[in-house]
Parts: C-alpha cells; sequence; structure tokens
C-alpha cells in the first residue's frame, strides 16, 4: 500500500509550519486553544525510532514507501554531551524553524 497524503493535507501542513516559523520570529506565543489536530496515515509503516538530540529529538517512520523523520526542537532548552537537559541562554535561542521534504531512492 502506497502513502496516501491528499494535496489538502500537505497544504494544511505547509500553512500550519508557515505559521509556527512567524509565530517564532515574531516572539508570539500561542494563545488559546488548538482549532484543529493533523494526522498523517502511513500505510505501509514497518518500524519507527526515537532518537536523542541536542535540539530535542528525532521522530524516524520507516513504511514501504520511504522514511519520514520528524525533528522536535525545542524553542529554549538544549541536550548537553552527558544528556542533561537545561535552558538555553538568550543567545543561544533559535528562531528558525525548517520544513525539508527529501525524497530517497534506494
Amino acid at each position: 500500500m502506497a502513502l496516501e497524503i491528499r494535496a489538502s493535507d500537505i497544504r494544511d501542513f505547509e500553512d500550519f509550519a508557515a505559521d509556527v516559523a512567524d509565530m517564532q520570529d515574531s516572539g508570539r506565543t500561542h494563545q488559546g486553544t488548538r482549532t484543529k489536530d493533523n494526522s498523517i496515515v502511513l500505510n505501509s509503516y514497518q518500524k519507527y525510532w526515537i532518537h536523542e538530540k541536542n535540539y530535542g529529538h528525532d521522530i524516524v517512520i520507516w513504511s514501504d514507501t520511504g522514511k519520514l523523520t520528524i525533528k522536535c526542537i525545542w524553542p529554549d532548552r538544549q541536550r548537553s554531551e552527558d544528556g542533561r537537559v537545561s535552558k538555553k541562554s538568550n543567545s543561544e535561542t533559535s528562531s528558525n524553524t525548517k520544513v525539508s521534504n527529501k525524497s530517497h531512492q534506494g
């Protein structure tokens, strides 16, 4: 079975990512309740991994159609080499959000 993602789902995700980036760039915080939850359906899911990173976590999902990596980045924390999580100083806080779509052929 193939990955089923509709064009409207991709537009919704891109709009959401743009909103998050705008919020981070402007210093705004989210107020109120969420109006919509998003989901991705992977019909050919095989396995997943969660990796601890210095910026947060990577969630990697393997399916018959390829690998999906979700980078969960803390806006105000970091993990040291010994694995302890601490607050970032103001100069280390990043306001960049990137969404990439890489196609792997194998």
